[in-house]
C-alpha cells in the first residue's frame, strides 16, 4: 500500500507541471490516459503476480475483460466554483462519451 507505483509518480509529476498554468480539464484528462507499462523492476510485489502486477502499472488499463472504465477530474477554482468531468471507457478503451457539470 505504501509502495510509490510509477503510475502516480508520472501522474504527480505531470500534474505538478500543469499547476502552475491555467491547463483546461482535457489537458489534465490526457494525464489519466497513460496506457503505458512500466519495466518488472519498478513494479512493486502486491502479491498478485507479475502478468497482473504488469497489467495494473499503467494508469490507463486496457483490456476487454478489465480496464479503466471511467476518468474524473473534480477542480476548484479561486472562486469557489467546482467543475466535475468525466469520461467514460467500454472495453480497449473505447471512447463512450464525457459528462460534465460545474457548481
Amino acid at each position: 500500500m505504501n509502495s510509490p507505483w510509477p503510475k502516480l509518480q508520472a501522474l504527480c509529476n505531470g500534474l505538478a507541471q500543469h499547476l502552475d498554468i491555467d491547463s483546461d480539464s482535457d489537458t489534465l484528462l490526457e494525464l489519466l490516459k497513460d496506457s503505458r507499462e512500466y519495466p518488472d523492476e519498478q513494479l512493486p510485489d502486491s502479491g498478485i503476480g507479475i502478468d497482473w502486477e504488469r497489467r495494473l502499472s499503467a494508469t490507463f488499463i486496457l483490456g476487454e475483460d478489465y480496464g479503466t472504465r471511467a476518468s474524473s477530474l473534480l477542480g476548484i477554482d479561486a472562486d469557489g466554483s467546482i467543475t466535475f468531468v468525466e469520461q467514460n471507457f467500454g472495453p480497449n478503451g473505447e471512447e463512450l462519451g464525457e459528462s460534465g457539470w460545474i457548481f
